[in-house]
């Protein structure tokens, strides 16, 4: 119970303290490397000591274990964790983080609605865990977001209509969830984006014909859903194409005549 206060107390003094330094015009690596203390504190398991050996006040935050800082500003750009077996939560504030990668840990908890804050974040890669709770729309603030990566998770909910906002966004990766709901229009408004993989969730509904409006798709994966009606020949006129990915759904429809079989559609 101690223990368990005295890390409370840390993360509170931390938090307290970042968010005090990020609302000054003048931050620096200080706040930094506090935000990636903040985040210390909420990993409850680091099985191979990456953070108990390398992360300390006693060297500078830019020689920390898979922490990245720009050559230019020497501000801690990246925070790659992926498969380090951490257990935890997300941390509520990440500093001045461009990308984040959690990749196939131990997480649990929900995806933080303060994470919206984060205002540089560019890649956020915190799939292959065991998050709960619904998307928040509050993550469409990340404006300058462009690889949005939280499949294999245990996310519940639909996905928010202010996706929209994430302008930059180029791979949307959500498979193997139980997302609900229909695929919002409001997503073909992301002229960007390249891969959208959705597969193995609840989504159900219909395919509009907007989706041609995604004239950079490159990779359509929306497998094993519950999507009905028929298929927009729309999506033919995506010139970038080259795969399409809609079994194990109740779609009708065929593929349009004149198209090669060098293509991958499954549309059964």
């Amino acid at each position: 119970m101690e223990k368990a206060f005295t890390s409370f107390l840390l993360t509170s003094l931390l938090l307290h303290y970042v968010m005090a330094s990020s609302a000054m015009t003048k931050t620096n690596i200080t706040t930094d490397q506090l935000a990636l203390f903040t985040l210390k504190s909420q990993i409850i398991s680091d099985p191979f000591h990456f953070l108990d050996e390398s992360w300390s006040f006693a060297m500078s935050v830019c020689h920390w274990v898979e922490v990245t800082c720009g050559s230019h500003h020497q501000r801690v750009k990246s925070l790659n964790l992926n498969f380090n077996s951490i257990e935890g939560q997300i941390p509520k504030v990440i500093g001045n983080l461009r990308e984040l990668k959690l990749r196939g840990n131990n997480l649990i908890g929900s995806i933080p609605l303060s994470l919206s804050n984060a205002s540089r974040l560019e890649t956020l890669d915190i799939s292959y865990n065991s998050l709960q709770g619904n998307i928040p729309e509050e993550i469409s603030n990340l404006h300058n977001m462009k690889v949005l990566s939280i499949q294999d998770n245990q996310l519940t909910g639909i996905i928010p209509q202010e996706i929209e906002n994430l302008v930059n966004l180029v791979e949307l990766a959500m498979e193997k969830n139980h997302i609900t709901g229909s695929v919002p229009i409001s997503i073909f408004n992301i002229s960007l984006l390249q891969i959208l993989s959705a597969w193995e969730n609840n989504l159900s509904g219909f395919l509009p014909r907007e989706i041609s409006s995604l004239i950079e798709l490159e990779e359509l994966r929306l497998a094993f859903n519950s999507f009905g009606g028929s298929l927009p020949m729309e999506i033919f006129n995506i010139s970038g194409l080259r795969v399409i990915d809609l079994t194990n759904n109740n779609l009708s429809g065929s593929l349009p005549p004149n198209r090669g079989i060098d293509k991958p559609y499954f549309l059964l």
